[in-house]
């Protein structure tokens, strides 16, 4: 049942958007344009004023017009006929004492000019003003008169009344905001279009109902007793529900993932490929024996995605798969895939770029160093289980900015101990995992951990030392108890498990730790050639 929510539909409110942004535009656009047009119009109109100004200020009539007793009958006729030739709107001329020889207005010649901007005119600059005369609000130019002995006699004043200038601006305005006009009305109909269109493509929903019947739908798939689990025809997760997080481990964060990194022995990926389905397949999954089913999601003939749902068919204990240690190495090759993934990138780029020199620089530079690293581990480890956690485990600290130093002295044989090869793995590598949780927290700089391997005759030494928070007082005494542990979302197995096979083959552990300085777990382990009994 679709929904029913009392909310604008999606057409209005992208119309609302569209209304909302381009006026809003246009009132800023506006107004800064109508300052800059202002100002770009008052210089232009400025300057033309000016050369008009020079223009008058330069002819003969007007410097010989001052020898005459009435200079007055001679410019004013030629100030009304220059002012209807050039389009301006103020013509005035005076003299040297600022008495009035020409005006638009005949009644004020023989007064004395007003506007207080006159001083500099008068002492021969040349300049444009804007000022409040006599007649209103003006911009006007200033151009002094010489005569012949190139002495001032007066000055010529060009201007145009401030309101016309404003109606010359409004003009503009109003051409822009027709055109923003026809931009809002294009705006709202290609709004709606695209609203049209994007209700058409979800079956005509709204947001508010699509959002009510996903909070549903999560609601149910949630619900269910049954772990599911969905991917894209990318093989990306999906969807995770919370059985499937109990069953499986991973959590929300996996969304969005290849599913291969957080189920690396799924099936999903070939039932996205081939479109087959999987019933009731019986598996070993973190110890739980469960039944999966497996089938692809088809739209329209086509493979979208695939998803797996499964039941957990016995709570046997959680035991099995910690010892088996799949969890660390799978930690680890996820990180050296995630490593690889990065490398192959960067030499995709280079290439995509012609940069072919800098790519085959960069292959040559990581293989040189990779080959250092494994060089390094595989001629000082000779377990490959071994050397292969080693290795793994030094990509996941360069993926979690923590410093891991193997000791350059580390030796270990084929035949290191009387631990199996997996106990030893996970001996190992639980040690190393507590050592970058126990680093993680500090700044990154100080994130280091050493690993030191070592066979004597007689027995095998495993230290590993970390530079994070230490261990509180408090803790140590339940420090290997199972299920007892200080981090979130831990089950406090790890450390349980190392002192339960380190006492099965004889060993033993020491540690060394103080709040806030690290912390040293140093094992000893009887070799498997020694006589020792366990």
């Amino acid at each position: 049942m679709r929904p029913s929510l009392p909310t604008l539909p999606l057409e209005w409110k992208l119309a609302a958007l569209v209304v909302i942004v381009v006026v809003f535009s246009g009132v800023v656009a506006g107004y800064f344009a109508s300052q800059t047009l202002t100002l770009e119009i008052n210089g232009i109109i400025g300057d033309r004023l000016l050369g008009v100004a020079r223009m008058i200020a330069d002819r003969g009539e007007v410097r010989r017009a001052f020898k005459l007793q009435h200079p007055e009958d001679q410019l004013q006729p030629l100030t009304e006929m220059w002012m209807s030739q050039s389009g301006v709107d103020l013509i005035v001329i005076f003299d040297m004492n600022g008495v009035r020889y020409a005006h638009p207005n005949p009644e004020l010649i023989g007064q004395l000019f007003t506007g207080g901007d006159e001083a500099q005119a008068l002492q021969g600059q040349e300049y444009i003003s804007q000022a409040v005369g006599i007649s209103g609000p003006s911009l006007r130019a200033f151009v002094p008169v010489y005569d012949d002995d190139h002495k001032q006699v007066g000055v010529v004043v060009v201007g145009m009344w401030m309101w016309h200038l404003g109606n010359e601006v409004r003009d503009i305005l109003v051409d822009a905001g027709v055109v923003s006009l026809v931009g809002l009305v294009v705006g709202i109909l290609g709004a709606g279009l695209v609203a049209y269109n994007i209700k058409a493509s979800i079956f005509g929903l709204e947001p508010a109902q699509i959002r009510a019947l996903l909070e549903e739908r999560m609601a149910i798939i949630q619900s269910i007793r049954e772990g599911v689990i969905a991917v894209d025809k990318n093989s990306r997760v999906a969807l995770v529900n919370k059985e499937a997080e109990r069953l499986t481990g991973i959590d929300q964060d996996a969304v969005g993932q290849p599913v291969g990194k957080v189920l690396p022995n799924t099936l999903l990926p070939e039932v996205v490929a081939t479109g087959r389905h999987d019933y009731d397949q019986e598996q070993v999954l973190m110890g739980r024996v469960i039944l999966t089913n497996r089938v692809p999601i088809v739209v329209e003939g086509k493979v979208v995605g695939a998803v797996a749902t499964f039941r957990d068919l016995s709570e046997i204990r959680e035991l099995a798969s910690e010892l088996t240690g799949v969890k660390q190495l799978a930690e680890t090759l996820r990180a050296q895939a995630h490593e690889f993934v990065n490398r192959l990138h960067t030499v995709s780029g280079l290439i995509q770029l012609n940069r072919h020199e800098d790519a085959l620089e960069y292959i040559s530079t990581v293989t040189r160093n990779h080959e250092e690293i494994v060089d390094f581990v595989t001629r000082r480890i000779h377990d490959p289980a071994l050397a292969g956690l080693m290795l793994g485990k030094i990509s996941v600290a360069n993926e979690r900015g923590i410093s891991l130093t193997v000791d350059p002295d580390s030796y270990v044989p084929v035949r290191d101990s009387r631990l199996s090869r997996v106990d030893l793995v996970t001996v190992v590598g639980n040690l190393i995992e507590n050592a970058f949780d126990a680093a993680s927290p500090v700044p990154e700089e100080s994130r280091n951990v050493w690993v030191s391997l070592y066979c004597s005759e007689k027995e095998m030494l495993i230290e590993v030392e970390d530079t994070g928070v230490g261990i509180e007082d408090s803790s140590r005494p339940r420090l290997f108890e199972r299920g007892y542990t200080t981090k979130a979302g831990s089950k406090g197995i790890g450390l349980s498990l190392v002192m339960t096979e380190v006492n099965r083959v004889g060993g033993n552990i020491q540690v060394e730790s103080k709040p806030g300085t690290g912390t040293r777990f140093t094992i000893h382990l009887p070799r498997a050639g020694s006589q020792e009994r366990v």
